[in-house]
């Protein structure tokens, strides 16, 4: 506080005057319309909050693409809103600002941008460009710009512009290389892609993105011009195009034709035919190829150095894959992927074909190929069958038998789009005592190999064993004949197993074979002489035989 007095002639009165500091209208933000409003209508109503120590406002309005007037457009508001009803070009884009006065200072506000139509807003959305260029040379681009704002831009005529950047910054150091002219409409979150060459300045070396602006000459009403760039991901190599140059050729394989699920020995020759050394390596695949379809056969890297000039053979084994999805013939294809940079469009002879298009052997596959099937079980077996070939078109599998006491469909259908397909295979049961029966299933589809199933049968009725002998009685010392008999005739040898009880009266083997073929055996048997007074004595004797029913008899 400071005092200044002041005496006047013939009087005697004392003057004060007091000098403060001045206080600046406190911080506020504006409210109403919100940034980027657009679709307004009048009148406008703007509002913002109060700001502290403010006597009086005073609104702003101005071109968006104008410099900010020095004289406001409405001066001396007291509330902290104003409704403004004045007369705006209402195709124009307009920005405006509040300032919070008092006697001795003033505060500004932030900037709000609106408008009483609505505007489109074009960003570019991607760019795909080559990895190298010759300096110099054409540059050549892909790029999809977007509509994303509120509105269609009807029928206009803009330029979209491309530039060079070493920093991947857009500014004003960036090299513009090219002008293409939009005539068109572009509806609201409608696209368009554009593919463009370029002329690029000479003595560019380096790497260099490049940068893709949409409505580059503003020639366009926007709401938004900042979003309207977009730089590439990845640089462009501008180089004086001394860089090797690798080619593949000589596709050929050693077999004679190709079969699935077996092997194929692949040969090709890669060549450098650029001007500078081929260091750093570079992998191969190696497919088969035919009206689109590809199967993979396998990745093989090599790390080799080639002169210019220079060629390296290759002869490699792969296993073509058991469900190709090709059918009939085929081409080998192999993509070389350097691990250097290549001449400008090197990747474009970086794959090859062999000459010659290769016949592809047409596969029937089964999940199982001998089966045991017992009669009469109820579920049966399920066997899957597949094919090899295209799965575009279904295939209709057929079935054929050589015996009749098996049970499946006639034929099954491998659906469109599927390598394979199940069905289920059964045995009758035919109620008479036999032997295991075997029998071969086969599978046919046209175009196709054939394939086999071998089908064992095992019987469900349990066969006996018969015997008999030349005599009821026997004397020690004398001896009769004994048969053993089964129930069924087998192609296979017969064990049985003889027990007597007691096990001291009669000269029995304790077991014997019926021959393959065979029905029967017969056995000589003799009553042992034990020189022993005894009362007569009843043996008993037991046959057996594993999965047969025993059988018993006795002698006295």
């Amino acid at each position: 506080q400071n005092l200044v007095y002041y005496q006047f002639a013939n009087d005697t009165t004392e003057l004060t005057i007091e000098v403060v500091e001045a206080i600046t209208p406190g911080a506020f933000t504006l409210n109403l319309p919100s940034d980027n409003s657009y679709g307004l209508a009048y009148p406008i109503n703007f509002s913002w909050t109060s700001a502290n120590n403010a006597d009086s406002y005073e609104l702003y309005i101005w071109d968006k693409d104008d410099v900010q007037p020095a004289v406001a457009t409405v001066t001396s508001i007291v509330q902290n809103s104003y409704a403004f009803s004045q007369y705006l070009d209402q195709n124009s884009i307009y920005k405006w600002q509040v300032k919070a006065q008092n006697m001795c200072a003033e505060n500004s506000s932030n900037i709000h941008q609106f408008a009483f139509t609505t505007f489109p807003d074009l960003q570019v959305s991607a760019i795909t460009t080559p990895i190298a260029v010759t300096t110099g040379g054409n540059i050549s681009a892909t790029f999809t710009i977007e509509n994303t704002g509120l509105n269609g831009t009807a029928w206009s005529v803009w330029n979209d512009e491309l530039y060079l950047s070493q920093d991947n910054v857009f500014d004003n150091t960036d090299i513009s290389i090219g002008s293409f002219e939009r005539s068109n409409s572009l509806g609201l979150n409608d696209s368009y892609t554009n593919a463009v060459s370029a002329q690029t300045p000479a003595g560019l070396l380096g790497n260099y993105y490049l940068i893709v602006v949409a409505n580059g000459n503003n020639a366009l009403s926007e709401s938004d011009y900042t979003n309207n760039y977009l730089v590439a991901t990845n640089p462009v190599l501008f180089t004086t195009d001394v860089l090797p140059d690798l080619i593949v050729n000589n596709i050929n394989i050693t077999e004679s034709s190709l079969v699935p699920d077996s092997m194929v020995t692949v040969n090709w020759v890669v060549i450098n035919t650029g001007d500078s050394i081929a260091d750093g390596g570079w992998s191969q695949k190696v497919s088969l190829i035919n009206n689109g379809q590809r199967s993979v056969l396998g990745f093989v890297q090599n790390s080799e150095q080639l002169s210019i000039y220079g060629s390296v053979s290759q002869s490699v084994q792969f296993t073509i894959p058991k469900y190709t999805n090709i059918t009939d013939s085929a081409h080998i294809e192999i993509k070389l992927t350097p691990n250097f940079i290549e001449k400008v469009n090197g990747n474009l002879n970086n794959i090859g074909l062999s000459a010659e298009k290769y016949k592809i052997e047409n596969k029937l596959y089964l999940s199982k190929y001998e089966v045991n099937l017992t009669e009469g079980a109820p579920n049966g077996t399920t066997l899957n069958i597949y094919r090899s070939g295209s799965r575009t078109n279904s295939l209709s599998v057929n079935l054929t038998q050589a015996i009749t006491n098996l049970q499946f469909p006639s034929s099954v259908i491998i659906p469109a789009g599927q390598s394979g397909t199940s069905l289920t295979i059964q045995a009758l049961d035919n109620n008479i005592v036999n032997t295991e029966a075997f029998g071969i299933v086969q599978f046919t589809a046209a175009n196709y190999n054939s394939k086999n199933l071998l089908a064992t049968i095992i019987d469900d009725e349990i066969p006996s064993l018969f015997v008999w002998s030349s005599a009821d009685q026997l004397e020690e010392g004398d001896s009769l004949y004994y048969t053993v008999s089964r129930g069924n005739i087998s192609n296979n040898p017969l064990q049985v197993n003889i027990q007597t009880s007691p096990g001291n009266q009669l000269d029995f083997p304790s077991s014997a074979t019926i021959n393959a073929g065979d029905s029967s055996l017969t056995l000589v048997v003799n009553a042992i002489d034990n020189i022993t007074p005894e009362l007569d004595d009843e043996v008993g004797i037991t046959i057996s035989a594993p999965g047969y029913e025993l059988s018993t008899d006795s002698i006295f």
